[in-house]
């Protein structure tokens, strides 16, 4: 299964015992158990990166001080922090209780209920 979602990682990022990455890591053990893949690349510069979306032009212009990086199908989703558990379940869409939270709901829609839209037949 390829992995949209790419994490990438100052070295020693996978040994922090620090209360976010401790937290980010049980969340991608979970979602592995799921089997949805987080793919983590530890990176010492922006050639250790396999692609060159959002997350290399960050890294490039604003150094390893932006790592933790998180990068969902070439489009940057945070930096310098790992991603919280309700990003992690809104762009993978895990089943629920797989992590801390569930997927937000999108707003309900043709639900009986009047829409702000009309469009009128030709």
């Amino acid at each position: 299964m390829n992995s949209k979602l790419t994490v990438y990682e100052a070295p020693g990022s996978t040994g922090q015992r620090n209360d976010d990455a401790a937290r980010f890591h049980s969340s991608v053990e979970r979602l592995a158990e799921a089997g949805i893949d987080v793919r983590c690349i530890t990176c010492r510069r922006p050639s250790d990166m396999d692609t060159r979306g959002e997350a290399w032009e960050t890294l490039s212009s604003e150094g390893l001080g932006s790592l933790p990086l998180a990068e969902y199908d070439g489009v940057l989703i945070s930096s310098g922090r790992y991603p919280s558990d309700q990003e992690l379940a809104d762009f993978l869409s895990p089943p629920d209780g797989t992590l801390s939270v569930d997927s937000s709901k999108p707003y309900p829609m043709g639900n009986n209920s009047e829409q702000s839209c009309h469009m009128s037949p030709r």
